[in-house]
């Protein structure tokens, strides 16, 4: 990755290690340091804006940009480092930054409450301070955290910075003290503001959400809140034990009592934190403390004002560009070549042309992960898509990156075309061979010669017409699928520009075992028959099949919805997504009138073709594919074992909640190898290990098709995201009137990603919570019924047409 080398606080190096979410940010500045103190041998830190004046910092306006922007603005403008602005929310989660300042790192005692906090925070990203006397680390919370301040008995102070850190910012070092992500710390951060507070239960240290005030009388706090009042269980209520309805008597109580509608919500947010043990979405805790609200046909809800609009968070997350400073020099000049000419991000060429490249390489090569265990073999084999909107440039890239395949294609077609035209012309001879081959076994049978009977038959049996070698295959049924691979041991790359059309024909009548066969290609370590009556058996040993090709993002959303909702989990989506990206297009578009740099475009022709003439070797005895085993030299096996355990150990205690996700995630014990073959013989098609530079390249690689993945399956993850944009698009579009109710105007409808209760009430609530609808009951005698209404604007905003809905 190209970072700068000259800011004074900021460490390049590092930034490989900085969650890549953090990277992502878009709410940064720069700062400057000023006169350092003798005695502390600390200094103050002047943050600068865009316009490089300091003065409006805090405004949006003034914000650089990601990670990457600010480093860059700060190298351009002499300053010293980085940071963040805060309050900010990621994924729609709040950031918190904690800040152990004064550390002595000899003092153990101090030390192991540092080490205990980060334990209990979940092990997130911790850095130095840029005076070199500090720690930092930063975690996500699903509701807002109070700050807190206090000094450590070991010396030192201690703050915590989040929700209502009003016009703060925090530093970015990039000079890493532990290694880490970006956990979600709800608990824990909460737990660690009340203790530094230094009061358990207090109106001031609560964390109350943003549609509620945290001014609460503390008399009126223990009393309602605690048993006094209303019969709480003994034990904080957990999923299952009717939560919500609890939650519901609990806002009548205080109605009965005579409390007012906002100081209602108020205290239902706090038992919320204060008595759930699996706490309840804050939409849904609107929802019960608002019903019954209304009096004399009035909402009393509606009484206090909407509030601001907040951003409803993307469908997909904002993903990072691809620096070409991580692929091997030899691919790296042509890649930077097209995406500059093509102004278009990096990834776009260089994902294709990895897989394209490992395809070539194919089973000649492998690598063997564990030194000491030739059992677990991979091929630089990979599957990958890209992921983006019509009119983005998808297939002139695609193009760009596939092109040395296709030429090796188009020239063993050449070859099969000139071997067929010589096979047909010797057809006359061939004929007179044959007769003569099976009068001489004849003969021989006759004299009682039956070995030299059937000598002479064997060689009517080996003549056959030549084989075309093949390396991509676009549209083939699986039967012809499976011929190719059985005369094409090395195997082929499966292509296709939309990949949606692939994907739709495995699930037509016919087509039941061809998903199933795929997954088989994958790995390209069992052999495969298929035996049909009519067409004979096609025996294929190992066949192997990368794939890659391109997708609209609606088919993604659509495949992963499906997943989500109980679809096939085989792991088809989950191959397909290993080197998935979904780049972010620059708006500003540039005509360049650059010629290509036809010298590095000649370096990448030359890898391919240096790949295509090694040599398929076979054992002797055997007759077996004898790959050539490469091995990573000690100190890359260090380091991937390391990773390898930390996987292992994430995977197997659970630490990634969403199952499709961890499943993704698995496979990585197999892609980080992959790619760290694949680069190694980018370098040295003849290399014979894997140096740690080769190792390291491979592990930046899939951090950052980590951060992709990452953005592509938070529609599964947060499915109440993207009903909630399919909610919010029909209510613009003037398909949802004011006042609707969630069932007969848009569960009855039957739209896309709106076609279930849970995921009209997630879309429902998530409105809610940033300020875009709000939820009434009105009375109609039985039941009563929900009633929801749209914010005024909302209403005003083009080309939001608010009508009857449309038929």
């Amino acid at each position: 990755m190209s970072t700068p080398t000259t800011l004074k606080h900021f460490n390049a190096a590092g930034v490989i290690h900085i969650p890549l979410e953090l990277q992502m940010m878009r709410q940064t500045v720069t700062w400057q340091a000023g006169p350092e103190d003798p005695k502390t041998g600390k200094f103050s830190k002047l943050p600068k804006g865009k316009d490089g004046s300091g003065m409006g910092w805090p405004n949006p306006a003034q914000w650089i940009g990601t990670l990457q922007d600010a480093i860059a603005f700060a190298q351009k403008r002499n300053h010293c480092g980085v940071g963040v602005v805060l309050p900010a929310m990621i994924n729609a989660l709040h950031l918190v930054a904690f800040d152990w300042d004064g550390v002595d790192f000899d003092d153990s005692r101090r030390m192991s409450e540092i080490r205990s906090d980060w334990e209990a925070l979940g092990r997130p990203y911790m850095e130095i301070s840029p005076s070199g006397k500090g720690l930092r680390a930063f975690v996500l919370s699903r509701v807002p955290i109070m700050d807190a301040s206090c000094a450590s008995p070991f010396g030192g102070k201690d703050e915590l910075f989040s929700s209502s850190s009003k016009g703060r910012w925090m530093g970015v070092t990039g000079d890493v003290f532990k290694s880490g992500g970006l956990p979600d710390a709800t608990d824990a951060a909460k737990a660690i503001s009340d203790r530094w507070i230094g009061r358990r239960v207090d109106s001031k240290a609560l964390v109350i959400p943003s549609s509620g005030s945290p001014s609460v009388d503390s008399f009126m706090l223990s009393h309602l809140v605690t048993s006094q009042g209303f019969e709480w269980p003994e034990q904080p209520i957990r999923d299952g034990q009717d939560r919500e309805l609890t939650m519901l008597r609990y806002a009548g109580h205080l109605r009965g009592r005579g409390v007012s509608q906002e100081e209602i919500e108020k205290f239902c947010f706090i038992a919320n934190t204060e008595r759930y043990h699996d706490q309840l979405d804050e939409g849904v805790v609107l929802d019960r403390a608002r019903r019954y609200a209304r009096t004399g046909g009035r909402d009393v809800a509606s009484a206090s004002s909407w509030g601001e609009l907040s951003e409803l968070p993307p469908k997909f997350e904002m993903t990072p560009a691809l620096s070409t400073d991580l692929l091997p020099q030899t691919l790296a000049d042509y890649v930077a070549d097209c995406a500059k000419r093509m102004r278009i991000p990096a990834e776009m060429i260089a994902t294709p042309l990895l897989v394209a490249l490992g395809s070539v390489f194919g089973k000649k090569v492998c690598v063997q992960p564990r030194k000491q265990d030739p059992t677990w073999r991979e091929y630089p084999n990979l599957w990958g898509v890209s992921i983006l909107p019509p009119a983005m440039l998808k297939s002139p890239s695609l193009n760009a990156a596939v092109k040395f395949i296709n030429e090796l294609e188009a020239q063993a077609q050449r070859e099969h075309a000139q071997a067929m035209a010589k096979w047909e012309s010797d057809e006359r001879v061939r004929k007179l061979e044959i007769k003569m081959m099976e009068s001489a076994a004849k003969k021989a049978l006759a004299a009682g010669d039956r070995t030299g009977a059937r000598h002479h038959l064997d060689r009517v049996h080996q003549l056959k017409p030549p084989t075309r070698t093949r390396y991509v295959i676009s549209d083939a049924t699986p039967e012809a699928r499976l011929e190719i691979l059985s005369v094409n041991p090395n195997g082929v790359l499966l292509l296709r520009d939309e990949l949606d059309g692939h994907i739709s024909q495995l699930k037509k009548e016919g087509y039941e075992n061809a998903r199933a066969q795929e997954l088989q290609f994958f790995d390209g370590l069992q052999d495969y028959s298929d035996d049909r009556i009519r067409r004979g058996s096609h025996i294929a040993e190992g066949p192997r099949m990368a794939l890659y090709g391109n997708l609209q993002p609606a088919k993604v959303e659509k495949y992963l919805m499906e997943l989500h909702k109980g679809g096939s989990d085989d792991g088809y989506l989950q191959r397909m997504f290993q080197l998935a990206v979904q780049p972010t297009i620059p708006q500003d578009f540039e005509l360049s009138n650059s010629a290509p740099d036809r010298e590095a475009e000649e370096r990448v022709r030359m890898i391919f073709k240096q790949a295509a003439a090694l040599p398929l070797v076979r054992d002797e005895l055997t007759n077996r594919i004898l790959p050539r085993v490469l091995t990573f030299e000690a100190d890359a096996q260090s380091e991937f074992e390391e990773f390898l355990i930390a996987l292992e150990n994430k995977l197997r205690r659970g630490d990634i909640s969403n199952p499709v996700v961890a499943a993704h995630f698995g496979k990585y014990r197999g892609t980080l190898p992959k790619l760290a073959l694949i680069i190694s013989l980018a370098e040295d098609p003849s290399a014979t290990s894997i140096s740690l530079s080769a190792y390291r390249h491979a592990s930046a690689l899939l951090l950052f098709y980590k951060a992709h993945a990452k953005g592509i399956y938070a529609s599964t993850s947060r499915s109440d995201v993207s009903s909630a944009h399919a909610l919010l698009q029909r209510i613009r579009k003037g398909q949802i009137r004011d006042g609707f109710n969630p069932r007969d105007d848009v569960l009855r409808r039957e739209w896309l990603g709106l076609r279930t209760a849970n995921e009209v009430d997630g879309a429902i609530a998530l409105l809610v919570r940033l300020n875009y609808l709000r939820t009434t009951e009105e009375s109609t005698g039985g039941r009563p019924k929900t009633i929801v209404k749209i914010n005024p604007d909302l209403l005003r905003q083009k080309p939001t047409e608010v009508q009857a809905i449309a038929a």
